[in-house]
């Protein structure tokens, strides 16, 4: 993923505990996958 656009959220360990925060707090969060990514399975 494009880390410029992403690295206004947060490092990638501030992300995750973003989210977590937010699912503590009733709130939803959306996950995404890369679609350029190669599916292993």
């Amino acid at each position: 993923m494009n880390q410029t656009l992403l690295s206004s959220f947060g490092t990638p360990f501030e992300r995750v505990e973003n989210a977590l925060a937010a699912l503590r707090e009733g709130r939803g969060v959306m996950v995404l996958d890369d679609e350029d990514r190669e599916n292993e399975g």
